[in-house]
């Protein structure tokens, strides 16, 4: 019969024709309870397989030497001509088609963001590519734009998605930008009126793009009709040079992924016929009579920014992945790493061993781990409204509620867990050639591009208040909130016990339904509405936005644990990761659950979490190689072999003996790792 040693190795080696693991995998994979190749099939079927054949071909593709500084200029061309190399070859090994890339750019955008480890820049600059500029030419586009689609799918003409202004940026609704109809001439003057009206922090526009969608006020016969998208020529394609009435210019240097060339522009009297209009939804006559399918200005707005949903999912998917990179690194390299003899046995200690790893690094993993696998439902919950039809389907505000709290909570979360374990891994973890530098870069961006946090929490948390008066009014609720029509017994306090996976999330659901009620019903009384939703944000409605989010993502945790069922040894080790997590929010959150925990009952909760850490330090290894992380994108302490100390001074010897980078003009790798 196979050891676990024997399955892991297996595994891995189908992933590296070479293998030679170090004592230390050995020892921490014979410490394994559960069965290594059932983990890593259940495991595996939580991303779709174009995930892994992406992450694959990429590997082969991208090759550097790594942590050379690469001047800005020279970056962003070489980055464009890399990207190019990936998505060819991922269209010749038919992981994706153009067409695939129109009609399903969600897909694509998340297992691209799978390469954000070799290259902050090339998985961006890709999103803004395929999720952002072509996503919404096929979204808001009709026929007329379908050649740019293709052109742009094919990544034969590059574009970008011009949205956000010097002055405004989530309160879209707000944007100074305006086109104004001109029947005389049938054509759209775009203007930009004010100094804060210009586009900024746009991807692909300082050197890069030869079109875009330039979302602006659209004015005819002098009545707004609010925010649309218009497909503008900004270049001339053969000398690259700006069009008439078109200002372009360079956001400059930036705290990280300086190979994204981020632009501004300004548009004075710039005309664009009247086809530039992106007129799936809305449409304005020859002679200037507009009409629209969607008689709700908010809800035609929301359409015309569908893409952007799509593109938070892509940010919270690399964020929770972000998280376990970094903790994967942490915890393989604190493994090996001795620090300090232990009194009795005068033999030095492995850091990991220290029960403080246990609750910062290890906690924090099972905490990621359980992100990880209900991020999943979120996917399906956005798949069945793109089957429904956007402009169609009741799913609408379901879908901002979830992407936006996904967004939030999952890009915190990554970056706290990133930052633990850089500072777990002390000097090697400040070191370029670990590669937590760009991780947390990007992973800091990542807290505020696509929608500012706290502005998606508070538009989350609304959209979870608005199930209370569906309830009252007898609608139907929004998906996974049925738990408001259960009889919630009153506070009391909690007498089943906490080792209980489904009582954690009783727990969760009576606490989340009283937060619920009570902002509900604080709103209801105030006078002064507005005043009094800015007064609860801090003590209420993130509260309960946190507690929903945690209540989703445990319900989901225990519901994907069936597939366990088969091997209960396996599944038991996967439910302690869940035990933990749900019994840190409980501890973390004390706070919020005072009315059904007493005190000694909290102090039994952190006993039980310090004992299943302890228990789960014998599984913490081998779960991070159930994890699509390849060698290319890990530092030199976290490779297979776990082997830290001789890759790391291989590193050092090379530039030591005076090694540089080479960047070649068509594979590269860049940037300052």
């Amino acid at each position: 019969m196979e050891s676990n040693r024997d399955r892991a190795i297996k595994r891995i080696k189908v992933l590296k024709k070479q293998f030679n693991p170090s004592e230390d995998f050995k020892r921490e994979i014979d410490s394994c309870t559960f069965n290594f190749d059932t983990a890593y099939e259940v495991v595996r079927k939580l991303r779709p397989s174009e995930h892994y054949k992406t992450i694959k071909e990429v590997d082969h593709i991208v090759r550097w030497e790594r942590f050379a500084q690469v001047p800005k200029d020279e970056l962003r061309v070489k980055t464009n001509r890399c990207v190019k190399n990936i998505m060819d070859t991922l269209y010749q090994k038919k992981v994706f088609t153009p067409e695939q890339v129109i009609t399903d750019p969600d897909l694509v955008n998340r297992c691209l963001m799978g390469v954000s480890w070799f290259s902050g820049e090339l998985s961006t600059k890709i999103a803004v590519q395929t999720g952002l500029y072509a996503k919404s030419l096929y979204n808001i586009g009709t026929e007329i734009h379908s050649e740019a689609l293709m052109k742009a799918a094919k990544f034969e003409e590059w574009g970008c998605f011009c949205l956000t202004e010097l002055g405004h940026g989530s309160d879209v609704s707000q944007l100074e930008t305006t086109a104004h109809y001109d029947s005389m001439t049938k054509e759209f003057i775009i203007n930009s009126p004010t100094p804060t009206s210009r586009k900024f922090w746009i991807g692909n526009l300082a050197i890069t793009a030869t079109k875009a969608v330039v979302f602006a006020q659209l004015i005819v016969n002098g009545v707004r009709y609010g925010i649309h998208g218009l497909l503008v020529q900004i270049r001339d394609p053969k000398t690259m040079k700006s069009l008439p009435g078109i200002t372009i210019g360079d956001c400059g240097d930036k705290l990280g992924i300086n190979g994204i060339d981020n632009g501004w522009a300004l548009f004075d009297k710039c005309r664009v016929p009247k086809t530039a209009l992106l007129n799936k939804y809305a449409d304005v006559s020859p002679d200037g009579v507009y009409s629209s399918s969607i008689k709700s200005k908010a809800k035609r707005m929301a359409v015309q920014l569908g893409s952007l949903s799509g593109g938070r999912l892509a940010i919270a998917q690399v964020s929770v992945d972000q998280g376990l990179y970094g903790l994967s690194t942490a915890l393989r390299y604190t493994a090996v790493r001795k620090q300090f003899k232990n009194p009795n046995t005068k033999i030095e200690s492995r850091i990991l061993d220290y029960r403080i790893l246990h609750h910062r690094i290890i906690g924090k993993f099972c905490h990621q781990f359980v992100q990880y696998v209900g991020f999943n439902k979120v996917v399906e919950f956005w798949n069945q409204f793109k089957e429904e039809g956007i402009n169609e389907s009741k799913m609408t505000n379901f879908i901002h509620l979830i992407s936006s709290v996904s967004k939030a909570v999952l890009t915190w979360d990554g970056r706290d867990a990133t930052t633990e374990a850089r500072q777990a891994c002390g000097g090697l973890g400040f070191s370029s050639y670990n590669n937590f530098g760009p991780s947390m870069v990007i992973i800091d961006l990542n807290t505020t591009w696509e929608g500012d946090n706290n502005i998606l929490m508070q538009q989350a948390g609304k959209l979870i208040l608005q199930n209370l008066a569906y309830l009252f009014k007898g609608k139907p609720l929004m998906p996974t909130f049925e738990f408001l029509m259960e009889d919630i017994p009153d506070v009391e306090p909690f007498t089943e016990s906490l080792e209980d996976l489904g009582n954690i999330l009783k727990l969760f659901t009576y606490r989340l339904v009283n937060l619920i009620q009570e902002t509900g019903s604080k709103l209801q009384m105030a006078e002064d509405k507005v005043s009094e939703w800015d007064r609860l944000l801090a003590y209420y409605v993130y509260p309960m936005t946190f507690t929903y989010f945690n209540r989703f993502l445990l319900s989901e945790y225990i519901n994907w644990l069936a597939n366990f069922d088969g091997d209960l040894e396996t599944k038991k080790a996967f439910e302690k990761v869940g035990l933990i997590y749900g019994q840190r929010v409980l501890i973390n959150d004390a706070a919020n659950f005072t009315e059904y925990l007493s005190k000694s009952q909290i102090d039994e909760l952190k006993d039980s979490v310090m004992n299943h850490l302890l228990d789960m330090r014998k599984d913490i290894i081998a779960m991070t190689y159930l994890l699509p992380f390849t060698d290319k994108m890990y530092g030199a302490v976290a490779r297979s072999e776990m082997k830290p100390y001789e890759y790391f001074l291989d590193a050092v010897n090379y530039y030591q003996s005076g090694g540089k980078s080479r960047v070649d003009d068509d594979i590269i790798l860049s940037t300052s790792r």
